[in-house]
């Protein structure tokens, strides 16, 4: 870790106030509602990197086993829901398109795997009510907590029917990417790998990927 690095996470020149730390501690404190965080860098699947924080439950979307490490789960024990909490220092929010579309599936599916994962630890069942990014780019507009969801909610609703919408979205969109996940997998056992149909696939898809040099997609563009 370079020193600027450092100076980021504890405060430029010495000002502690001008740290990603206190930032942190600061969004923290007034983002609680009834959630507590419960587990941190929650492994699942086969990680042999670290296997000291490797969850044994194997965790398959049909026949697939899937393995990832979920940052963190926060719990509200009361109305038995949970949300996920990924931390990124860069990239952006998906977009809904993206959601739907199944091409932004890490949040879902740590969602999808939140869900077993706390059935087994607690022995109860949990209803998902959010995924969120924090973003701790060091910067005060992007700093903080984005929500992830399938549509834009409008019309105002009683607490207790918000949150029950937010749990049929949250479940709509994990049932999305596991349909994703099996027809990728289908179509990779099945020797299929189309070109992408997408639109704007050379700023959302192609760019990031790694055998761009080698692929016909520029020959059809």
């Amino acid at each position: 870790m370079t020193f600027y690095e450092k100076e980021k996470i504890l405060g430029i020149d010495g000002n502690k106030h001008d740290s990603i730390l206190y930032k942190f501690l600061e969004e923290e404190r007034k983002s609680s509602g009834g959630f507590t965080p419960e587990f941190f860098e929650f492994g699942f699947g086969n990680l042999d990197d670290d296997k000291e924080r490797r969850n044994l439950l194997n965790i398959k979307v049909g026949e697939i086993s899937i393995r990832g490490k979920i940052d963190r789960i926060d719990l509200n024990k009361e109305s038995s829901v949970f949300k996920i909490i990924d931390y990124k220092l860069g990239g952006k929010k998906p977009s809904i398109n993206d959601l739907l579309n199944g091409l932004s599936l890490q949040l879902p599916i740590y969602m999808y795997a939140a869900k077993e994962l706390i059935k087994v630890q607690l022995e109860k069942d949990f209803n998902p009510v959010g995924a969120e990014i924090f973003s701790l780019k060091f910067n005060r507009r992007e700093f903080g907590k984005m929500l992830i969801k399938i549509t834009n909610q409008r019309k105002k609703i009683s607490q207790d029917k918000l949150m029950d919408s937010w749990i049929e979205n949250n479940e709509r969109m994990i049932n999305i990417s596991l349909d994703a996940v099996k027809n990728y997998v289908n179509s990779m056992v099945q020797g299929k790998f189309n070109l992408s149909t997408l639109s704007d696939r050379e700023k959302g898809i192609c760019r990031y990927c790694s055998f761009k040099s080698i692929c016909r997609i520029q020959e059809v563009d």
